[in-house]
């Protein structure tokens, strides 16, 4: 069972539909433009398609942007942030209880 919505929380519809929420891990559907640096030494230009995320804030409710956290190696050691709409991602983790749940 999926933990419901709460009150006054803000959602967005990803690429297939599924509802999105923040801290939701997703995976890019298409490249995005990198906004800020993270932890990088140099902020790439753009984020390719594939990339793994977490959906940290929702930045405008009524467009569906989110900051997003993107993962630039397998461990996920090193990011940087682009911003997306639901229709760049696709939900692939949700934030349960406190607890990763994949889909």
């Amino acid at each position: 069972m999926s933990r419901p919505t709460y009150d006054g929380e803000q959602t967005a519809v990803d690429a297939d539909g599924a509802m999105l929420r923040e801290w939701d891990g997703v995976v890019l559907v298409r490249e995005l433009a990198a906004t800020a640096q993270g932890n990088c030494e140099a902020m790439p230009a753009t984020i390719p398609a594939g990339t793994r995320a977490t959906a940290i804030t929702l930045l405008d409710p009524e467009k569906g942007v989110f900051d997003l956290e993107c993962y630039l190696d397998a461990t996920g050691d090193l990011y940087a942030f682009a911003h997306g709409a639901g229709a760049d991602v696709r939900v692939v983790e949700r934030i349960e209880d406190k607890k990763a749940v994949e889909i």
